[in-house]
């Protein structure tokens, strides 16, 4: 899969810009963070079924607003719409396990993480991550 593309049943799909304008933000960051921010906010209204911004918005809250149970909530839609993106689900399930851990919730952390190597395929370089 390339750059702009995504994966489907099908074949693949170009994508809309709206990650050019994401990427395009954080290039010019931290200056322009509520640039990041707008843009990221323009592509989920317009596509809200996109897994990979909600992880996008999950980063957001977590590592620069440190907003744990939005950026849970973010993750958890994103490893809920990419079931048929391994990877996707299993950065996503990664991501939450962080801002559990980050939270003191030890247990669901260690669950979260457990969901994350069950999602990534073999190989994934995610696994050695979790």
């Amino acid at each position: 899969m390339t750059e702009g593309s995504e994966a489907t049943g099908e074949g693949a799909r170009e994508r809309p810009s709206a990650l050019d304008d994401i990427r395009e933000a954080l290039r010019r960051a931290p200056r322009e963070l509520p640039g990041l921010e707008q843009a990221l906010d323009g592509a989920l209204a317009r596509e809200p079924g996109r897994a990979d911004l909600h992880l996008a918005r999950g980063l957001l809250l977590l590592y620069r607003d440190q907003e744990f149970e939005v950026a849970r909530a973010s993750f958890a839609r994103a490893h809920e719409l990419a079931s048929a993106d391994a990877d996707l689900a299993g950065e996503a399930w990664l991501e939450e396990a962080r801002a559990l851990e980050l939270r003191g919730q030890d247990r669901a952390a260690r669950e979260a993480a457990e969901a994350a190597l069950a999602a990534a395929p073999a190989g994934s370089p995610r696994r050695a991550l979790a």
